[in-house]
């Protein structure tokens, strides 16, 4: 596992713990879980100044940004989707 990895994992497993999740076979519920305790983790690792700070560096690729921010690609993509503009 690499360290971007290990860090993603560990911030989202504080995630779980931040909202007290506990095991479930409720996969909806699960899933549910899982995507508020990301969304969590994404919010404390990736702010927003760090972000536009990375874009402006190396562009943006998810990829090429989550290398800048020492983030997954999944949690760049991620902050992405909860920090789109509103297309009108």
């Amino acid at each position: 596992m690499s360290f971007s990895e290990t860090i993603c994992a560990i911030a989202h497993e504080l995630g779980h713990a931040a909202f007290g999740d506990e095991y479930s076979e409720d996969l909806l519920r699960d899933s549910r879980q899982e995507v508020r305790a990301d969304r969590w983790a994404v919010g404390v690792l990736i702010s927003k100044s760090a972000y536009e700070h990375a874009e402006r560096i190396v562009g943006s690729h998810s990829g090429a940004l989550a290398a800048e921010l020492d983030v997954t690609v999944e949690f760049v993509d991620i902050w992405k989707s909860l920090h789109e503009k509103a297309v009108i």
